[in-house]
């Protein structure tokens, strides 16, 4: 008989074990491990506890989107890891959901701070090209001003088929920024060891709506937000639709010992491998851009 889940209005903690391919759901224990993303949001609404871990089985496959509330806390993070034998990840695979924000992209982390992701794979690929993300980490008016320590380690996003279009809100990985209630933005955000790949329309970027400052033509309404301590560090990108990676808003960023092959491969607006846009004190160390590509008409957006 199929186990009912965690109580409504109990938040889940401690290790949570999530396997998509078992036959019955469960209560999220190592011998009965859920089997939906769904089961991450309790009823009830409960936020998830600081501290836990939501381990995946290898080789499994989640069908949907992982979406979930709750933070961790610097001694305590919230992680996503990988359990189980064997070397293959387990998979998010958003199949094609779409649409501006966090309903577009298959794995979302909205208003949520210290958390470390590790080990897995997340696709979104739909029927034909939309807004949509394979990974977006977003401040929307987030009450506390600043989001603190987003780690993604080793992971691999890739076949995200999203919109060729000028605002570039389609990504493989993006941190960004919504909103203008709460003044907000990041600090401490990691993405090193992984590979994004087959993606439209960029990589792994930054970007954030709280950018205007005088340096751009903003001088009536400033409220450049800066990013900090951002590091992207030893990734794979490579065939990209559009721009390869893209430090925006940000103050002394570092983009260290990354490759990326066969960039702007299928856009039609204006593209670079590697590059960065109204921040202040980006180093770029040690990097590889190779074959970058400027299709006709490409200057123009």
């Amino acid at each position: 008989m199929a186990l009912l889940g965690v109580p409504a209005g109990r938040a889940l903690a401690g290790d949570v074990f999530v396997d998509c391919a078992a036959v019955l759901d469960g209560d999220g224990s190592q011998a009965h491990p859920f089997r939906r993303l769904s089961d991450l949001r309790p009823p009830g609404g409960a936020p998830l506890a600081e501290g836990t871990n939501i381990l995946f089985r290898r080789g499994a496959i989640c069908h949907g989107q992982f979406l979930t509330s709750g933070s961790g806390t610097p001694a305590a993070p919230i992680r996503v890891l990988a359990y189980g034998p064997g070397v293959k990840r387990p998979v998010i695979a958003g199949d094609g959901v779409s649409g501006e924000g966090a309903e577009g992209a298959a794995f979302v982390l909205l208003n949520q701070e210290y958390w470390e992701v590790r080990d897995i794979v997340v696709t979104n690929h739909g029927h034909a090209p939309a807004e949509r993300n394979g990974v977006l980490v977003m401040l929307q008016d987030f009450p506390r001003a600043v989001a603190h320590h987003v780690v993604l380690d080793n992971i691999v996003v890739r076949d995200v088929n999203g919109a060729d279009v000028q605002s570039k809100r389609s990504n493989g990985i993006q941190f960004r920024v919504t909103g203008s209630v709460a003044p907000n933005s990041f600090d401490d955000i990691v993405v090193r060891n992984s590979v994004i790949a087959h993606v439209d329309r960029e990589g792994l970027t930054t970007t954030s709506d709280q950018k205007c400052r005088p340096q751009i033509g903003c001088a009536a309404r400033p409220d450049w937000r800066p990013f900090t301590h951002v590091v992207f560090e030893r990734n794979d990108i490579h065939d990209i639709g559009g721009d390869g990676l893209v430090i925006r808003v940000s103050r002394d960023a570092v983009v260290r010992g990354n490759v990326g092959t066969d960039l702007a491969m299928r856009s039609a607006y204006s593209n670079a491998g590697f590059w960065t846009i109204n921040s202040d004190g980006t180093l770029f160390e040690g990097n590889r851009v190779e074959r970058t590509r400027r299709r006709p008409g490409n200057h123009v957006g």
